[in-house]
């Protein structure tokens, strides 16, 4: 199972792909979902690897490239083969990386959308598609040739997002804090890490001075050095608080391309199934303690009006022995109390 890859993952790769900037596009190939892009680099022949729907690194591994190359693989080859890398960059926070790429002619957009479905777009500037690995209809987009490239709507941008502006998003969710922030494109483990970091319960309601306490948490995270962090067969470019593993002595990609492809075994798997299943019994804990306080209301008013109460059942009680429910519910109508009577469920509602 290839390692999806989170927005901060992406984050601290896009920062070691900067390596190919001025690097030339030697060679092409595609082997079923996977683009290997060869390149050659200030520091020698590197390869990038690209497996849809969501994995990107440097890579070592040999292949067997095909005869013939498929259809999108001979279009990238077409326009990409001699041209040079000008920058490389994540849009915004979000899973999705972009080389921006010149020939003597044209220039381009080489784009990884690195969520699922996952996606290689190829873009004349400004914005023209020429083609992609897949052509698909969104909700609110199109990927196809020949029609304009749009980026996603974006999530928060934890680069640009103010602290007073993180803070409203955090107080007026409706989801537990950890939960809000997973949303918000950390993903839940990352969610986790930062909350463990500065030591905020998972569904604290937060000030606005724990919300700075958050956001300085992970922009200082944003900022740490890449120093690849093994756990399992799981690999983060940082060392996390919140989990037990080892450090790699090499580069982030480096160690998505030894470990990103292995099955990422059950701890982690299980820990984010049971990051939701705590996250529901606590929402239901929160409803029965409130159901609690309304009843014991009611109790207490019941019981403080006790006397009214009995009175009102006896009359109810004397009327229903010699009146229909239609002639019942005239007689209750003089009441001011009286709101509703459901004749099907014989129940009388009163409103105090």
């Amino acid at each position: 199972m290839v390692q999806e890859l989170s927005a901060v993952d992406v984050h601290f790769l896009s920062k070691e792909f900067k390596s190919l900037i001025s690097a030339k596009i030697e060679k092409i190939y595609q082997v079923e979902n996977t683009i290997y892009f060869r390149f050659y680099s200030k520091s020698g022949k590197v390869t990038l690897k690209a497996v849809i729907p969501g994995f990107l690194s440097f890579s070592k591994e040999d292949f067997d490239a095909p005869d013939f190359p498929p259809a999108f693989c001979a279009l990238l080859r077409k326009h990409l083969s001699g041209a040079f890398v000008r920058d490389v960059y994540q849009q915004g926070f979000e899973r999705i990386l972009v080389f921006d790429i010149s020939s003597k002619e044209l220039e381009f957009l080489l784009i990884f959308e690195l969520f699922k479905p996952g996606n290689v777009v190829l873009v004349k500037k400004p914005n023209t598609i020429l083609d992609s690995f897949l052509r698909k209809r969104f909700k609110d987009r199109l990927i196809a040739p020949k029609k304009d490239y749009f980026f996603p709507p974006s999530q928060a941008d934890f680069n640009v997002l103010s602290e007073k502006e993180f803070f409203t998003l955090v107080s007026e969710s409706d989801r537990s804090l950890v939960k809000t922030l997973a949303s918000l494109g950390l993903g839940g483990l990352w969610a986790e890490e930062v909350l463990t970091r500065v030591k905020i319960s998972k569904t604290a309601k937060v000030t606005i001075e724990e919300a700075s306490l958050i956001m300085r948490a992970l922009r200082n995270l944003l900022s740490e050095q890449t120093s690849p962090y093994l756990v399992e067969s799981r690999v983060f470019p940082v060392k996390m608080d919140s989990l037990q593993g080892k450090s790699l002595a090499c580069s982030f990609s480096e160690a998505l391309d030894r470990h990103g492809e292995e099955k990422v075994t059950t701890i982690l798997e299980k820990k984010s199934k049971y990051i939701s299943l705590i996250e529901i019994q606590e929402k239901r804990l929160l409803e029965l303690e409130k159901e609690i306080v309304d009843n014991q209301a009611k109790g207490d008013f019941i019981y403080q009006n006790y006397g009214s109460f009995s009175e009102l059942l006896k009359k109810i009680k004397e009327l229903r022995t010699s009146n229909s429910l239609d002639e019942l519910e005239e007689l209750l109508k003089k009441n001011s109390k009286f709101k509703e009577l459901n004749k099907k469920e014989k129940k009388i509602v009163l409103e105090f």
